[in-house]
Parts: C-alpha cells; sequence; structure tokens
C-alpha cells in the first residue's frame, strides 16, 4: 500500500509538472504564432515567397512553405455530401439512402476502451 501512495504522490506531481510546463509552452506558442504572421505578412508584402532566409548566427535557414489542408471528414460533412451527391436525383428514396449509409458508417465504427487517471 506504501507503494501506492507513493506512486499516486509521484503521479500528482508530474501532472503538476506537466500543467505548469503546458502554460509555458503555450505562451511561447502564442508568441510564435504572432511572429510569424507577422513574417509571413511581410514576406508576402514584399514579394519574397521564393527565398530562403539565411541565419547565421543560429546557424539555420527559414523560408515560406505552403500547405493545403483539406476540411476533416465529419459526420456533418459526410451527411452533407451525401445529401448534396443524392440530391441531383431529387428522390426522396436517395435521401433515405444517404441517411442510412451514414448511419451504418457511425455503426461501423471500432470501439475500444481505454483507461486512464483523470484529476478533480
Amino acid at each position: 500500500m506504501a507503494e501506492f501512495n507513493k506512486n499516486i504522490l509521484e503521479w500528482v506531481n508530474c501532472d503538476n509538472k506537466i500543467k505548469t510546463n503546458n502554460e509555458v509552452v503555450k505562451e511561447l506558442r502564442l508568441k510564435k504564432d504572432s511572429l510569424e504572421t507577422n513574417i509571413i505578412g511581410y514576406i508576402k508584402e514584399n514579394n519574397l515567397e521564393g527565398n530562403i532566409f539565411n541565419i547565421s548566427s543560429l546557424d539555420t535557414q527559414l523560408k515560406m512553405n505552403k500547405t493545403s489542408v483539406k476540411e476533416s471528414i465529419s459526420y456533418k460533412f459526410l451527411e452533407n455530401t451525401f445529401m448534396e451527391y443524392f440530391y441531383e436525383t431529387e428522390s426522396d428514396n436517395d435521401c433515405i439512402k444517404s441517411k442510412a449509409l451514414l448511419e451504418f458508417i457511425k455503426k461501423s465504427r471500432e470501439c475500444s476502451d481505454k483507461f486512464s487517471l483523470k484529476r478533480n
């Protein structure tokens, strides 16, 4: 039982440290995001998109990168897409098929249990 109590105390201490460090990291991310917005704005305004910026004092390079991000596939997205797809035929039966397909997808998802500790 002493080992169990020791583990609980150590777990809570670790959790406290994680919370503290997460707050610090959150502040750093916010600052970094703000700086990034300013830097990207400057790069765009001055047509420097293709440039590579050498930062010799930090032995690194920096360039602007473009990434395309697609909308996540949520149930709402699927429902709207199915409705739009099946709507072209304007059949009530197709709308029913759309809803049935969405329900089938929802029911077909695998489910597993995960156990963890949570503080109140």
